[in-house]
């Protein structure tokens, strides 16, 4: 399989091939979903991070859960934030600039549509991510 590189000019980099833009978008994609393997599959061998409260110090799945979501938790967030950066362009300039212009109810509809998305995600990492890992008041907040 042939891999399409393009042919960037640049003053200090002349002559130097890249990956098209839509093998960009692929690559970040994979790293982004092995990286979320590596979290699921180090999540089995920690018992799901489970954490242990009322217990001095830190143990290992504790310390698992915040090295892992840490470290491979925002490789993640990059590459998709890059992958979609790619895919859109110029869009989300252009969906700001237009953002001041719109009715009063759109708005609304917006501002509504956000709120359920984000209350969804919410939901998804509480239940389909924790799972059954005990809830204290600052993770609820």
């Amino acid at each position: 399989m042939a891999v399409d590189l393009e042919e960037r000019v640049h003053p200090s980099l002349p002559g130097v091939q890249v990956l098209s833009r839509t093998w960009q978008i692929v690559l970040a994609t994979v790293v982004a979903a092995l990286c979320l393997a590596i979290i699921h599959v180090s999540a089995l061998g920690n018992g799901y991070y489970q954490i242990y409260y009322g217990r001095f110090g830190w143990g290992l799945p504790e310390v698992a859960f915040l090295l892992h979501y840490l470290l491979f938790g925002s490789v993640t967030v990059g590459c998709l934030a890059w992958a979609l950066s790619l895919s859109v362009g110029d869009g989300f300039s252009m969906i700001f600039d237009r953002l001041g212009a719109l009715s009063r109810r759109a708005t609304i509809i917006l501002v509504g549509v956000s709120a359920g998305l984000t209350f969804s995600a919410v939901t998804l990492v509480r239940y389909g991510l924790l799972r059954d890992t005990a809830i204290t008041d600052d993770e609820n907040a």
